[in-house]
């Protein structure tokens, strides 16, 4: 008897399992059908899929979303609300659901609930190029606020472009030859502006075979410019800022090969002609007294 009981217990168990399975699989199989007519704007054929799972898994955020933007596509747009309502409610990004009540609202023909979401947008953090290039916004581009809400995003998600200290050191963007004073040419720089204006890319190749980069930022943590340096056998780490029209850096360099640290300082200058001066230090007593690193003159090679 007891035997039987086991072996009916197993049954059950490897029923439930195959039924799970079975059912995991269909779940899987109208996911794929309801993605595969959301990719081709199959909006009717979206629509269903997504309504046929939700009624297996009603707190899928993704499944309302995508159902909200069906329903608006076929201009049911109670239902294209509601749909958005519990997208939010079950975790979709407020930034993504505002974009989405926007079109909603375009598409009812109520452009200024439509601009008012996509401010609400923008303070969540959604992108300026995003918005930009969304075709479905295309009848807001002639709003009155359009610009300026498109300003506002490119503030918000640019902030470093925005800020004037982090343009300090624009004077040193560019593509360079080097030279030393007496005319020898050094080797070629290139620093750019990168991460949107966050932080200032050089990469040096010297007119004997030598490289380096170095990473250069504004730290607003310390209120410093900082620059590391990385090339054959030398790491260079200084910081400062931009006193009497130069960028002034100081700190340490480090010689790989000796294991060698001393302290170190750069100067950068915007000359009058257009070219900029380049002049390091070395100090080998702690900073008593500085001698001469390196004196290069920057001139542009990438004029039009």
């Amino acid at each position: 008897m007891q035997a039987n009981t086991r072996l009916g217990v197993r049954v059950l168990s490897l029923l439930l399992v195959m039924g799970l399975v079975a059912t995991g699989q269909a779940t899987a199989q109208e996911n794929s059908r309801a993605a595969d007519a959301y990719a081709a704007e199959n909006w009717a054929g979206a629509a269903a899929g997504y309504e046929r799972l939700l009624a297996e898994d009603g707190e899928n955020a993704r499944y309302w979303y995508r159902l909200a933007v069906s329903l608006r596509h076929l201009e049911q747009f109670g239902g294209a609300g509601d749909a958005l309502a519990a997208a939010a409610r079950y975790g979709v990004p407020a930034s993504n659901v505002e974009v989405e009540r926007a079109r909603l609202h375009l598409a009812q023909g109520e452009p200024q609930l439509a601009i008012a979401s996509i401010a609400a947008a923008v303070d969540a953090g959604y992108s300026a190029d995003a918005l930009a290039n969304d075709t479905d916004l295309a009848a807001l581009r002639s709003h009155s606020r359009w610009e300026a809400v498109i300003a506002a995003a490119r503030r918000k998600s640019e902030p470093c472009n925005y800020d004037p200290r982090f343009r300090e050191f624009d004077f040193w963007v560019g593509e360079w030859e080097v030279t030393t004073a007496d005319g020898a040419v050094a080797g070629t720089n290139r620093i750019s502006r990168e991460e949107l204006g966050c932080t200032l890319i050089e990469r040096w190749s010297g007119a004997s075979g030598g490289t380096g980069t170095s990473l250069n930022y504004f730290d607003p943590v310390s209120d410093n410019w900082v620059q590391h340096w990385v090339g054959v056998g030398v790491i260079i780490d200084i910081a400062g800022g931009l006193r009497d029209g130069s960028m002034r850096l100081s700190g340490h360099v480090h010689y790989i090969g000796n294991g060698q640290t001393k302290p170190f300082r750069g100067t950068w200058t915007a000359l009058d002609d257009g070219r900029v001066r380049q002049f390091f230090e070395e100090s080998q007593d702690e900073g008593e007294s500085w001698q001469a690193w390196f004196e290069g003159f920057y001139s542009r090679i990438d004029q039009p």
